[in-house]
């Protein structure tokens, strides 16, 4: 702490000799124009070495905020030339999250006079680099300006608080914990949504502070907040409790962006305008959104809090707020198959602790914000690189030989142990660390899991105190579980898989020698998994008496047990020969969304001896409500996308035979086997000369994709068979996909009608990229007037042209996943590539025009799209050699 104190009264007197300097130049006084003038001896020359010898950064702003006088060090940090800087808003420089308190800065010195804050500086290269800022208000022959210095306490950030917190960081991390356990518990307990949201809203509550609050879900058709419930602490309030809340100012903030954002002088802001007339006096507010597959759905508020909201508030609070999401998407999933692809979101990202993951070349593969922000590096930086770099030169051949001991002998070493080492950042500096490592399996191979957490702090201040350090061990082992949940429901969706995987996590959770997962289906039960721990030494010899037997066991627990603790295991009947001689057992139930049991998994011969613990019950008590949902959303999955197989091979027809014309057609998908995409095209004759060519593409993915699909291409297929023409079909289908569509599903098409008889083509578009014509083996687009998608505006009008297609040997129609395919550097393969592809093969037969354009897409992106591709190609066969 000496250190501390004494780097701050350092900083604050290189501010008072950045004050003292501006006063001089005060004195000088400074025109509008960027010029220096005055009485200062040497004028300008002398005003210029002045502010250059400061020891940060000045700058000097008119009233309109205008860039006026600044010195060398601003360019130099920032990187922007003079004549760049003299064109830029003062707040271009300062990093984005802290615009808008600089902006409030700028405000309050106009105000008061003067001011300071601590916020980041943004560099031409994007670095932020945290600055101490003062301002203060000129005042010149009737002109105000606004000066100001900035000192990098870029050394001062880094110095850690640790002696201060050490002996409070075991006892918050212990009610961290305790807090989203509770509140997660809340998501098992109760289905009902509102029970479990006021739940964890009253525990977040408690946690941050806050005196009032409630839990709105939003409503897409008024874009309103259903308040679910409100607390007003206690406070007169005469306005409705149900009363909707629009969604504008700091709550719409929080929506757009989907972070949680608060406000410590919201009675003074212009926000309050807003609030209803009886609604209660609120001092400051925080709001969470709720996030569902990264879009708000709803809010968590918080309001009056003595003293005002933290940035550790606002972690907090988005931790719960992922919490009532997840309440939020268990009642979706109990309510409806349409939910089934909802995923439980891992809370690995709100741990203070990195969490890294890679696989047997040891290559990180995943990279949290806690390593981040521990190591340094960005996920950019870190993702695909060795693991040796966040460790000293001395333990990198260990880390070596240890792996490739592990992958020949599967004889772990550190794996279930937590162990302390030293670490590695990104600017060189070494520091102690603790590392917990497990390990898993797939089809791809092995992978390793490690939760690290910086302990400077505590080797300085506790080093000694045994308890703490099993405090800390016990909150990463909990955010491990967690982790490997979260890791579970959002990548795996065949059930056998992901059952085995969270049985091994049970195992090496509760250190259990042995466990064992069965499924019932229709009466019989049957083995999915045995588990044996690297270290346990008894092995089954049986096989067909495990399930008889599992099933008596099974029996002996109550009937609304999620999980229970069996110590007297000679009340079972005789074991059969053979089989191991257990001490104790650990049960979990499966249950589907009504309480039927679908299956059970226990553990046994907890190591070295020990008994099962309450906490080991609790978490198998999760992990079994966990694997309840993870298996009923598998299911869904595997019936839902049998429905969206069979209805997209429906919707993508067959070329049609004509004499005039040659039809090439491909579709790719982007997405694994079963995964229904949006891209769709049909054709439909018209008359014996015309033929009408659409190709579209819907937002999204899955059966609710493929169900518009067939409305608009239904739809236009009546319009077109009541003779309109392309632009009327668009604007008149543009009309009943505003009525139908949600407005996030928007709709691109372009529509083509060919006449052989006239040589012409005529086209309208809805937002959807230009077709290409070939002549004479060279490629170019068809320039179309830019219009909207379909559904965005309910009124629009859309426009067709008239193209001549004499002479083409073919005309193609896409969708944009042929543009937006990207390269391993992430740069697209555009519209120049597009033409060069086709310039190279458009004259050949249709088919393999479209065949030879795929393949050299594939070939771009390493056979990795990012979106769909429908690509047809429509051949003159006058034009088109054999």
């Amino acid at each position: 702490m000496k250190d501390r104190f004494k780097s701050r009264k350092s900083l604050i007197e290189e501010l008072s000799l950045a004050r003292r300097r501006l006063a001089e130049l005060k004195a000088g006084g400074a025109s509008a124009n960027g010029g220096v003038a005055g009485s200062v001896p040497g004028g300008h020359c002398f005003t210029e070495t002045l502010i250059n010898t400061l020891p940060g950064i000045f700058y000097l702003l008119d009233e309109q905020l205008r860039m006026v006088l600044w010195n060398r060090n601003l360019e130099k940090v920032s990187g922007y030339t003079h004549e760049e800087i003299a064109s830029m808003s003062p707040l271009d420089l300062i990093a984005e999250d802290d615009r808008g308190l600089m902006a409030g800065m700028l405000r309050e010195v106009a105000r008061t006079g003067s001011v300071t804050a601590e916020a980041r500086s943004l560099t031409r290269d994007g670095v932020e680099i945290p600055y101490f800022f003062t301002g203060t208000r000129l005042e010149d022959e009737g002109k105000v300006y606004f000066a100001g210095t900035g000192i990098d306490i870029s050394e001062h950030k880094d110095k850690d608080d640790s002696l201060r917190y050490a002996l409070e960081e075991s006892q918050l991390h212990r009610l961290e914990t305790s807090a989203l356990l509770a509140a997660a518990r809340s998501v098992i307990e109760y289905q009902d949504f509102e029970k479990a949201a006021r739940t964890i809203f009253d525990i977040c509550k408690d946690l941050t502070g806050a005196t009032s609050g409630y839990v709105a879900l939003i409503n897409r058709d008024s874009d309103e907040n259903d308040v679910v419930f409100l607390d007003s602490g206690g406070l007169p309030c005469t306005v409705d409790d149900s009363l909707p809340m629009p969604v504008r100012g700091l709550r719409g903030k929080a929506v757009e962006s989907g972070r949680t954002v608060y406000d410590n002088d919201f009675s003074e802001s212009g926000w309050k305008e807003f609030m209803p007339e009886g609604h209660v006096r609120l001092d400051n507010v925080l709001f969470a959104p709720l996030m569902v597959k990264g879009e708000a759905v709803g809010l968590l508020g918080l309001a009056n809090k003595p003293g005002g909201f933290t940035e550790e508030d606002t972690r907090l609070a988005t931790a719960f707020g992922e919490l009532v999401a997840v309440a939020l998407v268990n009642d979706w999933t109990f309510e409806s198959l349409e939910k089934s692809e909802e995923r439980y979101r891992s809370l690995a990202q709100s741990a203070n602790d990195a969490i890294i993951s890679a696989d047997s070349d040891s290559r990180i593969i995943y990279w949290n914000q806690g390593a981040e922000r521990i190591f340094a590096y960005t996920d950019a930086e870190a993702l695909g690189k060795p693991l040796s770099m966040l460790m000293p030169e001395q333990f990198r051949q260990r880390h070596d030989g240890g792996m490739e001991r592990f992958l020949r002998t599967r004889e772990p070493h550190m794996i279930g142990r937590t162990v302390e080492m030293e670490g590695l950042r990104k600017d060189g500096s070494v520091f102690p660390m603790e590392l917990s490592l497990s390990t898993w399996t797939t089809k791809d191979g092995d992978f390793f899991t490690g939760i690290i957490r910086d302990i400077t702090a505590r080797k300085r201040a506790v080093k000694s105190e045994v308890d703490a350090r099993a405090q800390v061990q016990s909150y990463a082992t909990r955010l491990s579980i967690l982790h490997k949940i979260g890791l579970s429901l959002n990548r795996e969706t065949d059930k056998r898989r992901l059952l085995r995987s969270v049985l091994k996590a049970a195992a090496e959770i509760t250190s259990a020698g042995i466990g064992v997962m069965t499924l019932i289906k229709e009466g019989q039960t049957e083995i999915i998994s045995i588990y044996y721990a690297p270290w346990y030494e008894q092995r089954c010899e049986i096989g067909e008496e495990i399930p008889a037997l599992h099933m008596r066991i099974a029996a002996l627990m109550e009937k609304d047990d999620d999980a229970a603790i069996i110590h007297n295991t000679a009340s079972l009947e005789q074991l059969p020969e053979g089989h191991l001689k257990l001490k104790d057992l650990l049960i979990g139930t499966i249950k589907d969304t009504k309480g039927r049991i679908m299956g059970h998994f226990m553990l046994s011969d907890k190591a070295d001896g020990a008994d099962f613990t309450s906490e080991d019950q609790e978490i198998i008590a999760l992990l079994a409500a966990q694997s309840s949902v993870a298996l009923v959303s598998a299911e869904n999955f595997e019936r839902e996308h049998i429905v969206a197989e069979s209805l997209q091979d429906a919707l993508l027809p067959d070329a049609i035979i004509r004499d005039d014309l040659e039809i090439g057609l491909l579709y790719q998908s982007s997405g694994p086997l079963g995964k229904i995409g949006g891209d769709f095209y049909d054709f439909i004759e018209l008359d014996q000369n015309r033929l009408a060519v659409l190709v579209g593409d819907v937002c999204g993915k899955g059966l609710a994709a493929a169900t518009y699909t067939a409305m608009i291409k239904y739809m236009l297929r009546a319009y077109l068979g009541e003779g309109m023409e392309p632009e009327e079909c668009l604007t008149k289908l543009n009309a009943a996909v505003h009525r139908q569509v949600p407005i996030e599903k928007f709709v691109t098409l372009g529509l083509s009608i060919i006449d052989t008889s006239a040589g012409t083509v005529t086209h309208s578009s809805a937002g959807h990229p230009p077709p290409l014509v070939c002549r004479q083996n060279k490629a170019s687009f068809i320039h179309i007037e830019q219009a909207v998608p379909l559904g965005v505006l309910k009124e629009h009008r859309y426009d067709s042209n008239r193209y001549s297609i004499a002479g083409a040997c073919s005309f193609s129609l896409y969708t944009d996943g042929l543009l937006d395919a990207r390269s391993e550097g992430a740069e697209p393969f555009g519209e120049k590539r597009l033409l060069e592809t086709f310039s190279g093969c458009c004259c050949q037969r249709p088919q393999q025009v479209a065949k030879e354009v795929i393949q050299a897409v594939l070939d771009y992106s390493g056979d990795r799209l990012r979106d769909d591709i429908a690509l047809v190609v429509i051949g003159f066969p006058d034009k088109t050699p054999d």
